[in-house]
């Protein structure tokens, strides 16, 4: 019975000392840790505000007309890159990866008439100015599963690009083929194209174009960029599975282009001169020299 009661009375003590300690802090709770959650919950309350309140800029795009939509794209694209979009199908507005307005099956004019056919666009906003659809900004350009009809008219398509500014935002083709055509409308070869981008380098001041691409089912990238005054274009080709690089420098004068290549092959290197008179090549000069680097 002793026992017992020391248990039973040891218990009491500590249900006491329970009572005790939560009746000191539910009065300090009452006095100061009120004040000091009132204080935080002003704060958490700031944020869901702050919160609900971008998140509701991020959303004002989706009030846009559609026709708005459609018609500030297709200027601002007209006069970023002089090229005439005609859309068919109604804009998508996604927030992630960021906002950005998505649409399919377009078509691309130039000049000679229908350039391109593609079956999805993707066109990335700035955060800025989203008030109004006059005064969103276009920022990258994303072009995929895109089918390019160039000709001795437009042959120069992907060059004229690179003539354009990508200080604000890039440019990217992904999966995407070039059907070169002669005057009949016949397919003369296929280059596809695996990914493509053209953007701005801030260090050496000039927009360069990359791309990874196929042809003849031989893999190759290109990288290209002009000189300051625009006078010359470099280009780097690099053919991994023969082992091949050409370096290619084309200067521009009137109507002639005047060109030098610098093939490295292995350990070998050898270089070509040649000429470019409205569209006609000279390339005699041009196949001795990669035959010799080949050893054909």
């Amino acid at each position: 019975m002793s026992k017992t009661n020391f248990f039973l009375k040891y218990l009491k003590n500590i249900s006491n000392l329970i009572n005790s300690l939560l009746e000191k802090n539910l009065n300090r709770l009452n006095f100061i840790n009120l004040r000091y959650l009132f204080k935080n919950n002003k704060l958490i309350f700031t944020f869901v505000a702050f919160f609900v309140v971008f998140i509701s800029y991020l959303l004002i795009p989706t009030l846009y007309k559609q026709s708005d939509i459609s018609n500030e794209i297709k200027n601002e694209l007209k006069s970023k890159f002089d090229l005439n979009f005609k859309f068919s199908q109604d804009f998508k507005y996604n927030l992630f990866p960021r906002p950005n307005f998505t649409t399919t099956e377009i078509n691309i004019y130039n000049d000679q008439g229908e350039i391109s056919k593609i079956k999805k666009l993707k066109v990335f906003i700035s955060f800025d100015n989203l008030i109004s659809v006059q005064n969103i900004d276009l920022r990258d350009l994303v072009l995929e599963n895109a089918n390019f009809n160039l000709n001795k008219n437009n042959y120069n398509f992907f060059l004229q690009l690179l003539n354009k500014n990508y200080k604000n935002g890039n440019l990217k083709i992904k999966n995407s083929n070039v059907f070169f055509r002669n005057l009949e409308n016949e397919v003369l070869f296929i280059n596809k194209i695996l990914k493509m981008k053209y953007y701005f380098e801030p260090k050496e001041f000039k927009s360069i174009l990359y791309s990874d691409n196929e042809i003849f089912n031989i893999p190759y990238s290109i990288e290209s960029f002009f000189n300051e005054d625009r006078s010359k274009i470099f280009s780097e080709i690099n053919l991994n599975l023969i082992k091949l690089k050409i370096e290619n420098e084309l200067t521009f004068k009137n109507e002639k282009k005047i060109g030098r290549s610098e093939f490295i092959f292995k350990k070998l290197k050898q270089i070509a001169e040649y000429e470019i008179k409205k569209i006609i090549l000279n390339f005699i000069y041009l196949i001795k020299k990669i035959n010799q680097v080949l050893n054909i």
